[in-house]
């Protein structure tokens, strides 16, 4: 395994889950972290353009990014890794966005 590829699992699967719990981020287990990031490079639900496991057969282009938006939640944190797992989220039709648009119409 290259060693971005290496880079990229310990972020999700060791670091950020660490920083995630002591943060009180929205999703703290290492899979659901690694959701968030993938969905952000590839714009959709990754595994409908990259064969699981993510880190291993991504594009290096993507890993890198990934490794990018990993650095990226590790200095704005909660608020970001927010805002990613919403986005995640709609991609996965799994938010309400009607609830969304209440709340922000108040």
């Amino acid at each position: 395994m290259s060693n971005l590829r290496q880079q990229l699992y310990s972020e999700i699967f060791i670091k950020l889950p660490i920083l995630a719990k002591k943060q009180k981020w929205a999703v703290t287990a290492d899979h659901c972290i690694g959701r968030i990031i993938y969905d952000s490079v590839m714009g959709c639900k990754w595994s409908k353009v990259v064969k699981s496991s993510f880190y291993k057969n991504a594009e290096l282009s993507k890993i890198k990014e990934a490794i990018l938006v990993c650095d990226r939640l590790k200095v704005e944190g909660k608020e970001l890794a927010d805002k990613l797992n919403s986005e995640s989220l709609k991609y996965r039709k799994q938010l309400d966005t009607s609830k969304i648009n209440k709340k922000q119409n108040k």
